[in-house]
């Protein structure tokens, strides 16, 4: 098994989730959530270079430069984070949009420009917690959201209205989009608890008449329950997901619905499965037990790291660096992995 370099900057406790800005234009913002709190951070980081000649194919190495905290939120019981496309931070232009789930049902968005000016709105609709959020990548003004009340919403982020529901058979755990189909808004996969994960065309008439029509499915082996599931960012052929002990992984170019991957993840229990950034056979799983955190790259026999934690939940790839952030006991770890991927 492979190390990678670490290091970690403090935080507060009982750390519920954490999300890097997936956009470039903010890719040093960092978000987490505590018990009662949102807080927003920078987190810049250098490149070292560590070859010795230009040949060298693992050139480089991550260190941390800064980090400082930017601004928070009064905000309980956040089970999820999703950033939006409004976010930007350079030297000439400094905004946040987030928006949170909640453990009461509400989907809350919060922006700030760093100084005097924060704002909040509070969306209504869901009757049950929140499993999942996602802005829409280049829309700023739609939102999708899955709950316990088994749900699917797509909402209007100007008014706060509900643009369309979407029953599901089951509790929604995860949702992720795809822009890869140029005729329409996007694609919109969405998983469900009970071992489904669904796809659909998001087609746009207007604002306020957006239909989910849809494409396909995907079940996981024997039927088993999701917990998480995420789509691949860098191959868009590659959905990912956890059950309790077991990862699945389905080609859409090939796949008739059936995973062509199942392997055991956590014995204790699986919590969490996210693709990277940066390869398309690399992804992090977490799971029980002691909070266990594992890289896997799809071409290799060994895992490419393992962790385990104390305390705390939640992952992140930053959005192009081989990088990762992992909730711990009053801080977050960032590990690089550069020095054993190929990138």
């Amino acid at each position: 098994m492979s190390t990678s370099d670490a290091f970690s900057i403090p935080a507060g406790e009982n750390l519920t989730c954490l999300e890097f800005s997936p956009f470039k234009n903010s890719s040093n913002l960092l978000s987490y959530s505590t018990l009662d709190k949102l807080l927003l951070l920078s987190v810049e980081f250098d490149v070292i270079s560590t070859a010795k000649t230009s040949q060298e194919s693992k050139p480089h190495k991550l260190s941390l430069k800064h980090f400082e905290e930017l601004s928070s939120f009064d905000l309980t019981g956040i089970t999820c984070i999703s950033w939006s496309p409004l976010t930007k931070f350079d030297h000439f232009n400094k905004f946040a949009k987030l928006c949170v789930g909640n453990l009461q049902g509400e989907v809350c968005v919060v922006s700030t420009d760093f100084n005097d000016g924060k704002d909040l709105g509070v969306f209504i609709g869901h009757k049950k917690s929140i499993n999942c959020v996602s802005f829409h990548p280049t829309n700023e003004n739609i939102l999708a959201s899955v709950s316990d009340d088994e749900t699917l919403k797509l909402w209007n982020c100007n008014s706060g209205d509900i643009i369309t529901s979407q029953p599901l058979s089951n509790i929604g755990i995860s949702i992720s989009w795809n822009l890869a189909n140029k005729t329409c808004l996007g694609k919109l996969m969405v998983a469900e608890q009970k071992g489904k994960i669904r796809f659909y065309d998001v087609i746009k008439h207007n604002d306020e008449n957006i239909v989910l029509h849809p494409i396909r499915t995907l079940e996981s082996e024997g039927g088993e329950s999701l917990i998480a599931a995420d789509w691949n960012k860098v191959d868009k052929n590659k959905v990912g997901a956890v059950s309790n002990r077991e990862y699945f992984v389905w080609d859409l170019a090939t796949s008739y619905g059936f995973p062509e991957e199942t392997k055991q993840s956590h014995c204790g229990g699986s919590s969490n499965f996210r693709w990277s950034n940066f390869h398309s056979e690399v992804f992090m799983t977490q799971g029980r037990p002691k909070h266990e955190m594992k890289i896997h790259h799809r071409g290799y026999r060994e895992l490419i790291l393992y962790k385990s934690y104390g305390v705390g939940r939640g992952c992140s790839w930053h959005s192009f660096l081989p990088l990762c952030v992992v909730a711990d006991n009053l801080k977050l770890s960032f590990h690089d992995v550069s020095s054993v991927v190929d990138v």
